[in-house]
């Protein structure tokens, strides 16, 4: 509303609003989906690094053997929500959008390339997701919580200016573009790079950390 037909921000929020006021049938479980699928891996990892790094430590196992199962757990946990997230797919495509018209997980982008790249899809967003979730667990364990938070901070700082530059250059139709001519195998692909990065990070700060 606001770039592509030169809305003003006031009457788009009201728009917004008008629009989804009319949705709350669909758009409140669709938000506990979000809610659910944005904290599994935070509540998971968060919980589940806490409790087993010490415990794994004095049964013999070794930093990097920890940090390679850890990522494999992502892919394992991944994998399951991933099928979670087609079910619903196949769910909202038999329902016509959940009896009221829009679609949330069959989305054609996603869906064309066939169930495999979806599942991958699905798969590695959710990793990625987890993998950010190890390192902070990481930091806050090694550094403590300040380090957690600044770290926080700097992540949310690396994607807000980078959106400021694009408001302030009116570059939203070229980035968008840009986005949209991806295929999902490619986005699929960064988020596992993405995910190899982190795991390999909190590995080094992992490796220097020693149990109180």
């Amino acid at each position: 509303l606001l770039y592509f037909q030169n809305i003003s921000t006031f009457e788009g929020i009201r728009l917004s609003v008008k629009g989804l006021s009319g949705r709350l049938s669909f758009i409140v479980p669709c938000v506990l989906v979000a809610l659910l699928f944005s904290f599994a891996g935070s509540i998971f990892f968060l919980i589940g690094i806490l409790l087993t790094f010490p415990f794994a430590l004095a049964m013999g196992v070794t930093r990097w053997e920890y940090s390679v199962s850890t990522l494999l757990a992502a892919v394992g946990a991944g994998g399951t929500l991933a099928l979670m997230a087609m079910a619903l797919g196949w769910i909202e495509k038999l329902t016509d959008g959940w009896l009221v018209g829009p679609y949330v997980f069959y989305l054609p982008w996603v869906w064309n390339p066939g169930p495999l790249v979806t599942w991958l899809l699905f798969t590695f967003i959710c990793v990625v997701l987890f993998q950010i979730a190890y390192a902070l667990t990481i930091v806050y364990k090694r550094y403590g919580m300040m380090p957690m938070v600044i770290l926080m901070i700097g992540l949310i700082l690396a994607l807000l200016v980078p959106i400021w530059i694009i408001t302030a250059n009116s570059w939203w139709p070229q980035t968008l573009t840009f986005f949209a001519g991806l295929t999902p195998l490619e986005v699929g692909g960064m988020c596992l790079v993405a995910s190899v990065v982190i795991s390999a990070l909190g590995y080094l700060a992992l490796r220097k950390y020693e149990v109180r």
